[in-house]
């Protein structure tokens, strides 16, 4: 399971990438949220060491985005 999300957390990276308006629809679906929920309550995934990476890349690639980064900025 764990595998899984980090594929689907590194292609939100890749996709986001240099891309304000996905970006602006992740920050619209509370993906940012999400990912820091995932990151310090690992309740629902084992202690992954690798899922930590790949969440803090993605929210490093959306804190781009001045909207993205008050937003992950307050989480």
């Amino acid at each position: 399971m764990a595998k899984f999300v980090i594929i689907c957390v590194d292609i939100l990276r890749c996709v986001s990438f240099r891309n304000e308006p996905t970006k602006k629809v992740l920050l619209h679906e509370h993906v940012p949220e999400m990912l820091v929920e995932l990151l310090y309550r690992p309740v629902a995934l084992p202690s992954n060491g690798k899922l930590g990476l790949y969440i803090t890349r993605l929210l490093k690639v959306l804190s781009v985005c001045k909207l993205n980064k008050s937003k992950v900025s307050l989480l």
